[in-house]
């Protein structure tokens, strides 16, 4: 299963010398895709985070995109997120010598209705 691949997308490179297309648990290498930028800067999209910071003045950062694919029996594997997503996960060291921790907000848009 492409699933399982635990190649890290920027250390390390298959047989042919490329990088890994996606990394464990479902990263992958199309967070500069032009579909993404469509919605990143999607009106509706930039209203809501515009409210959460109090301004229309944003810029966008962009780390990874994560592509989970949706269970299936077919694909039982799919539904393990790996130890890598075990547990509560931050996206800052939370460590009490870092404190005050920045202000700062992550956005996950589901394509399809998750009900």
């Amino acid at each position: 299963s492409w699933y399982t691949n635990v190649l890290d997308i920027y250390e390390d490179t298959l047989p042919d010398g490329k990088r890994p297309h996606h990394g464990p648990c479902g990263m992958v290498q199309m967070f500069h895709h032009s579909s993404l930028w469509a919605l990143r800067q999607h009106p509706r999209v930039h209203e809501i985070f515009a409210d959460l910071y109090g301004t229309r003045r944003l810029f966008v950062t962009v780390d990874r995109a994560h592509f989970k694919p949706p269970v299936t029996t077919e694909h039982p594997a799919w539904s393990d997120a790996g130890e890598v997503h075990s547990g509560l996960h931050w996206d800052v060291n939370t460590r009490r010598e870092n404190w005050p921790l920045p202000y700062s907000i992550q956005g996950v848009l589901y394509l399809e209705d998750t009900a």
